[in-house]
């Protein structure tokens, strides 16, 4: 009579996307017409010592005819004091009988100490630009194991809307647009381990993190300098050093010098720490209260870093404003001020042209520096352009990754 015995298996599966499981798929090297008829159940040892076992009368592994395969058992697992699966040793032995068979088993032991990845999602919310995203920055890799499969998936929720996504960067544009809002953002990781020793154990999850963040529409300079204003019309309303002059002076000073340090940051585009010299500035100019922003629901505009910025003249952009062009070559460029074409900003390049660049001097950045318009002969890298051309010839070519900036100067 053949034997069961050494011609019985099973998969082990952890799935903890929701009440921590145990899924068992079996499978035999019997002969397929055999395997109809074979039936079995399982011992389940969980670290806590229990034993929990099946019997033959109702099995736990059957053939499923639809699929012409054995069914995939599950069991709800108890729960550690932490509220998930109790790591540690586990056994479970199988148990099979088939007429003209030798009963057989089978047994499986191990330990499981896996623990979830703690999630890091670096949010990213530039409201000059805009651009509104979250990355998630978290190592999901697991000593002893491969990462089969794995997915994000990312929600976020605001008055504007309902935004999904999914990847590992989560922009959070709603039709081409971002809004000022409060969102309520939850990312997901779906993931599945397999066992780097035993390639029969594998652990299925989803790694959840809620989140809120809040944006702000940066208050324009026009509206600085208002506030400005403001405090200069109420010192000048004391008299003679009396009351409130000298105390408005002080303010007066202190607004006044970080006024122009905005504007020169807004001018350079240097927006890294803006909104916190915002608030600053606001509780300067309001009696030191604090700004209490309302998000509008609406969408957030491009902010303006042109106005009061270089004044006018010069340059062939909208009111003859200033024309800055940023780029990273081998990404698009951007430019402010003007529609016009700009050409020759890709590696290798030396020459870049726009009608823009006609009779008007410039200013150009490669990295953090910038260059000279003539040779410094130090070996330092320089540009080279007539008041006329609408081209800029650059001493060394363009290379890739490289940031260049080139801003035109009123005349």
């Amino acid at each position: 009579m053949p034997d069961l015995n050494g011609q019985l298996s099973f998969n082990v599966n952890f799935d903890l996307t929701g009440s921590p499981k145990l899924k068992l798929t079996p499978s035999t090297s019997i002969p397929d017409l055999d395997k109809p008829a074979l039936i079995g159940y399982y011992a389940i040892t969980q670290p806590d010592g229990i034993t929990v076992t099946g019997n033959i009368g109702t099995p736990e592994m059957v053939w499923n005819a639809g699929l012409l395969v054995f069914n995939t058992f599950e069991v709800v697992l108890r729960i550690a004091s932490d509220q998930s699966y109790q790591r540690g040793q586990y056994s479970i032995t199988l148990f099979a009988e088939r007429a003209g068979y030798t009963n057989g088993q089978f047994t499986q032991t191990f330990t499981v100490g896996y623990e979830r990845a703690i999630q890091t999602f670096t949010p990213d919310f530039d409201c000059f630009t805009p651009s509104l995203t979250v990355r998630d920055n978290t190592d999901y890799a697991k000593s002893g194991y491969n990462i089969t499969t794995q997915s994000n998936v990312w929600v976020a929720t605001c008055p504007a809307g309902t935004i999904n996504g999914t990847g590992v960067l989560f922009d959070m544009t709603i039709g081409g647009q971002y809004y000022d809002c409060a969102y309520s953002i939850t990312g997901t990781k779906n993931i599945v381990y397999t066992s780097i020793a035993n390639s029969w154990l594998s652990i299925t999850d989803a790694i959840i993190k809620n989140f809120s963040k809040s944006t702000q529409i940066p208050p324009s300079m026009q509206l600085n300098l208002a506030y400005l204003i403001s405090v200069k019309e109420r010192r000048d309303a004391a008299r003679n050093c009396k009351g409130d002059y000298c105390k408005l002076q002080k303010v007066f000073e202190e607004a006044n010098a970080l006024y122009n340090l905005i504007r020169g940051m807004v001018c350079i585009r240097a927006t890294e720490l803006l909104l916190e010299y915002f608030a600053e500035y606001y509780r300067i100019t309001h009696n030191l209260q604090p700004l209490v922003y309302t998000n509008t629901n609406g969408i957030i505009p491009t902010y303006d870093f042109v106005s009061g910025c270089g004044g006018t003249g010069g340059g062939s952009g909208a009111g003859g404003t200033t024309i800055i062009i940023q780029c990273v070559i081998g990404n698009a460029y951007v430019i402010s001020g003007s529609s016009e074409t700009v050409t020759g900003l890709s590696s290798g390049s030396t020459v870049v042209s726009s009608d823009d660049f006609a009779s008007v001097r410039v200013e150009v950045t490669r990295g953090s520096l910038i260059i000279p318009s003539i040779n410094p002969l130090d070996g330092g890298q320089f540009f080279t352009k007539s008041l006329p051309s609408a081209s800029i010839t650059l001493s060394s070519p363009l290379s890739l990754g490289e940031f260049i900036i080139i801003k035109t100067i009123p005349q």
